[in-house]
């Protein structure tokens, strides 16, 4: 499956695919980890992953949990991908350079939607402004390209997304993001991503608790999409 920089596989981007076969390797020891990771998953954004009553809504629950074990728990007593580096064969040296650099920059965040690109070389992804950094980044996914194309997003609407940055490239990575409506600083998202950033955590649990719970604060206005990696 290696891949040269700018080359797909199946509309899958290198660094997807680098990610892919980490939650594949991890999805044949999950009977191993799940149960205690369920627990501490409900436990935190209290979720009940058997208790949806919805498909769509499942699915989004199911992949938030699924980010938060790859990107963000320490189920592992490290983060999951320097558990995979560390104690899992069979590692392509071109996974390996790419998931060391994922596991060391990459971060849920909240952007400012600028536009599309679309170009021999970079592939297809979207132009983003971040607040934060105060920088403008292209990033690449096939599929969140594709979504905001076909439903229009409105330039300097917010988009909430894990990204990380891989021998000077942004992707879009994991299976969880967030299209805001209103104008990025105007919506409710970035007060929510002003606290992460005071207090130095993600914010990807506070705002899935915001979309998906019954009582959250976006509950009666979301639109749940199931869409392909990134």
């Amino acid at each position: 499956m290696d891949m040269a920089k700018s080359g797909c596989v199946t509309g899958k981007n290198r660094v997807q695919v680098a990610i892919d076969n980490m939650a594949l390797s991890y999805l044949e020891i999950k009977p191993k980890f799940v149960d205690g990771a369920r627990k501490e998953f409900e436990y935190e954004c209290q979720f009940f992953l058997d208790d949806a009553g919805n498909e769509a809504l499942q699915d989004c629950m199911n992949r938030v949990f699924t980010d938060w074990i790859l990107f963000e728990s320490d189920v592992f007593d490290s983060s999951a991908i320097q558990n995979y580096l560390a104690n899992f064969g069979g590692i392509s040296d071109e996974d390996r350079h790419i998931l060391e650099q994922v596991d060391s920059n990459q971060a849920f965040g909240f952007f400012r939607f600028d536009g599309l690109f679309e170009d021999d070389v970079n592939g297809k992804g979207v132009v983003v402004y971040d607040p934060f950094a105060g920088m403008k980044i292209s990033v690449r996914s096939e599929a969140l390209y594709e979504i905001a194309r076909d439903g229009h997003w409105s330039t300097g609407a917010g988009v909430s997304m894990r990204v990380a940055e891989v021998d000077g490239e942004h992707y879009a990575i994991g299976q969880f993001f967030a299209h805001d409506r209103a104008q990025f600083n105007e919506g409710m998202s970035i007060v929510i991503a002003r606290m992460g950033q005071a207090y130095n955590v993600s914010w990807m649990l506070p705002l899935a608790m915001d979309i998906l719970n019954p009582d959250g604060r976006f509950s009666k206005s979301r639109e749940l999409r199931t869409v392909k990696a990134a």
